[in-house]
């Protein structure tokens, strides 16, 4: 196989399951993604007819470009968020807003900022970001709002906005239901966590090993079942950060009333995510 159909081939098998895929999610949140999709397999159709001696090389270039590079950059970005490295993070954040400049990829490196100031002890100007970042409706702002709620501990309005403006989504949206169980739990209320949780698994949707684990993970944390919760942590450890598998455990021996969790929890403080950071 030619470099000319091998790139063809790749691009086009990479378009069309990455088209699958959107088409199953929320369409307001994924246009400017389809668009790109749809753009790469329609030249791919015309250069066949047209130019099918190049048309690997035409369409493997702009695969590159317009979707591998940016998610390269993006989980560069990501990564050096996870070490705490700002500057840098915001740096590639921003390139990759540059490279994809719609579905709020833009509004990423806002997400780091905010970040650096809640860990930098400037709480009210991270807080008027992110209150920026939600009235644009987009997913990172429902991100943002999340995050404000961890990072604050102010669970009471952070419930309060998702039955008011994400009532069904949230029992959907994997994020969402996420932010619902953690709430419910936080506040004590954990017959209702449970019976979330419940709904989540009765329903008839397609959701991956890992994703039910994390789940299930955070319900027994915050339910107070550590021994529950170091088994599911090991279950899914492969697909769950060290820092966040630690997180959990202590969370779930706190919840349980132990008292050897401080040092833990001063540790982690110290070394883990900005976004397991509480205030």
């Amino acid at each position: 196989m030619d470099l000319n159909r091998l790139l063809l081939w790749m691009a086009g098998v990479s378009c069309s399951l990455n088209l699958l895929y959107t088409l199953r999610s929320d369409g307001a949140s994924q246009w400017g993604w389809r668009s790109i999709l749809i753009g790469l397999l329609a030249t791919m159709v015309v250069g066949m007819l047209i130019f099918p001696a190049w048309v690997g090389y035409v369409v493997g270039f702009g695969w590159f470009v317009l979707m591998l590079l940016p998610a390269l950059v993006q989980r560069l970005a990501n990564r050096l968020l996870v070490n705490r490295r700002y500057g840098a993070a915001l740096a590639l954040a921003r390139v990759s807003g540059w490279l994809r400049p719609f579905d709020a990829w833009p509004d990423h490196p806002d997400i780091i900022r905010a970040l650096q100031w809640y860990h930098e002890g400037r709480s009210d100007d991270a807080t008027a970001l992110i209150s920026r970042l939600e009235r644009r409706g987009s997913s990172i702002g429902r991100l943002a709002v999340m995050m404000r709620a961890q990072q604050t501990g102010d669970w009471e309005p952070f419930l309060a906005w998702l039955d008011s403006h994400h009532s069904e989504s949230s029992q959907r949206d994997e994020d969402l239901l996420l932010g619902r169980l953690q709430a419910l739990g936080e506040l004590g209320r954990r017959q209702e966590m449970l019976h979330a949780y419940q709904r989540f698994l009765n329903a008839d949707e397609d959701t991956s090993d890992a994703s039910v684990g994390t789940m299930a993970l955070r319900v027994a944390a915050l339910s107070g079942l550590p021994q529950t919760a170091d088994l599911l942590s090991d279950a899914i450890s492969s697909s769950l950060p060290k820092d966040a598998q630690q997180y959990w455990r202590l969370t779930a021996r706190q919840v349980a009333g132990k008292d050897d969790v401080e040092d833990g929890f001063r540790a982690l403080q110290a070394s883990a995510s900005p976004y397991l950071e509480p205030m």
